[in-house]
């Protein structure tokens, strides 16, 4: 009994028993219990929050385990709300089993009790049909969040409030908008043109991820506000060309040449390697600030190339005496199964913390195309996610529909 996990399917005697253990002796249930209990205790005592108009504030008749599992409710759907997203542009999210009501012990609770909500929406106290729909609203949409795993607590609850605080609904403006659709519209062009005049060139499409520009844009459009004025960017061959031309600002006849049959490389520099292998360095200015742009040359060994970028970050770092690693952004682009498969990742990640080898953090971007060359998900790892690796390090790890590029802007 003691080890029977908070986010279990509910027993409401058990639950009972439980807390009338934790009264006699707090530290004969697990520690995910204590905390719990001390929150349900807290809370009971608190002078209730207004709530939405309309809505009665829970009275001290309210039945404890009813309010338990409500709680209990929350949390679940902070930790399993991501297996229920509609992030998948090819299917619709299938109900998981332990977000349904039975599941909960919700389906014999009257949908307009009204309960304290805890720490979720300041506290206040809504009715349980309400409490779900914005539970569901926010984690169960376009954009799905993973970060229960995070035992730094005051991390975690930084990620929590900020999550729920937004409801992760993007809210730009038209002009915003606007770029996006843009930078776009101008990779799909792009693509476009590679594959009607050089018929049958291996390129390495972006077609299906161009999200991922608006992304990377994004990312850059912010930087200068938050002191960062150096990106080293690494990534595989898919979208690499588009990359080059649309965010670095490499010209495109330089990369036209690359795809003509009669094209000579110039290899007194060593750099004679095929087109999407190449890097390139340019600088952006944006709001009248400098950004240094680096995208690092890549072999053809799938996930090689993240220590080559991360050792140029920690280079640059270095030869500043440590003094701009908040002003130096690194970012790696993977593909589904190569992020889940190759080991090199699982290696690059664990030296992450590591005082020789910090950079100050990573942000990485991972393409899900749903399928490794010929490998289908199933056939390939063994995590629900291909991301599932990156909980080790206990990072936050959000998952967003890529045919929603106002959610992936705002991820």
């Amino acid at each position: 009994m003691k080890h029977l996990s908070v986010g279990s399917r509910w027993n409401a005697d058990l639950v009972a028993q439980l807390h009338e253990q934790w009264k006699q002796d707090p530290k004969s249930v697990d520690s995910d219990w204590q905390s719990f209990f001390e929150g349900f205790e807290l809370g009971l005592a608190l002078p209730p929050k207004p709530g939405k108009a309309g809505a009665a504030p829970a009275s001290g008749g309210v039945d404890a385990v009813a309010q338990a599992k409500v709680l209990a409710a929350i949390h679940a759907y902070r930790t399993l709300g991501h297996l229920q997203t509609k992030t998948n542009p090819l299917a619709e999210p299938f109900p998981h089993f332990e977000l349904t009501e039975k599941a909960l012990g919700l389906d014999t609770i009257p949908a307009n009790q009204v309960f304290y909500t805890g720490d979720f929406l300041g506290g206040t106290n809504l009715p349980l049909s309400e409490i779900l729909t914005k539970l569901k609203s926010i984690y169960c949409n376009t954009i799905g969040v993973e970060y229960t795993h995070i035992q730094d607590g005051d991390r975690r609850r930084w990620l929590q409030e900020r999550v729920e605080s937004s409801g992760l609904r993007a809210n730009y403006d038209a002009a915003t908008r606007r770029f996006f659709l843009r930078t776009i519209v101008q990779g799909e062009q792009f693509e476009r043109f590679l594959h009607r005049t050089f018929v049958g060139a291996k390129r390495f499409s972006i077609e299906g991820g161009e999200s991922l520009l608006a992304a990377i844009e994004r990312v850059i459009q912010r930087a200068p506000g938050l002191s960062i004025s150096d990106i080293i960017i690494g990534m595989a061959h898919r979208g690499r060309l588009n990359v080059l031309v649309n965010v670095l600002g490499k010209k495109p006849e330089q990369l036209f040449k690359a795809f003509s049959e009669s094209y000579v490389p110039d290899t007194t520099n060593g750099d004679g390697d095929v087109k999407y292998h190449l890097g390139y360095e340019n600088s952006r200015t944006v709001d009248g600030k400098s950004v240094a742009l680096t995208l690092a040359y890549n072999p053809s060994h799938l996930e090689a190339v993240n220590p080559v970028a991360l050792g140029r970050a920690r280079a640059r770092v270095d030869l500043q005496n440590g003094s701009n690693r908040s002003q130096l952004l690194p970012i790696l682009v993977h593909g589904d199964a190569a992020f889940a498969g190759q080991g090199i990742v699982m290696e690059t990640l664990n030296l992450s913390g590591v005082k020789g080898y910090s950079v100050g953090g990573t942000l990485h971007f991972v393409t899900n195309n749903q399928v490794g060359f010929t490998t289908n998900p199933d056939e390939a790892r063994t995590g629900r996610h291909c991301t599932e690796i990156a909980k080790f390090v206990e990072a936050p790890i959000l998952h967003v529909n890529g045919d929603d590029p106002d959610s992936v802007a705002l991820a």
